[in-house]
């Protein structure tokens, strides 16, 4: 990563402080996706927002084969920010005014 204008940057775009990037187990429970949450081996959920996240690949690959007996895939997953503007109604009756 470098820094332009003290704006960190890479070179797929700018990143939001607030994005986070991990490494998920994950595999497919009936052709749905689930994630390993962690507590067990099989401790499946169907949100990628529940699941263990690993800052090394390496590390979630080490998980899968000791703790889910080498069953799913390490994968990099991506949770990025964005920022939503508030919906105030102004005092007339058809305009709405954005925060």
């Amino acid at each position: 990563m470098t820094h332009s204008g003290g704006k960190p940057h890479t070179n797929v775009g700018d990143i939001d402080a607030k994005d986070e990037f991990a490494w998920v187990i994950e595999r497919d429970i009936h052709s749905v996706l689930h994630y390993w949450a962690g507590r067990n081996g099989d401790d499946w959920r169907p949100s990628h927002l529940e699941a263990l996240r690993f800052a090394r690949r390496a590390d979630a690959e080490l998980m899968l084969t000791y703790h889910c007996a080498g069953i799913g895939r390490a994968v990099e997953h991506g949770w990025i920010f964005i920022a939503s503007r508030k919906v105030v109604p102004t005092n007339s009756a058809n305009e709405v005014s954005h925060k």
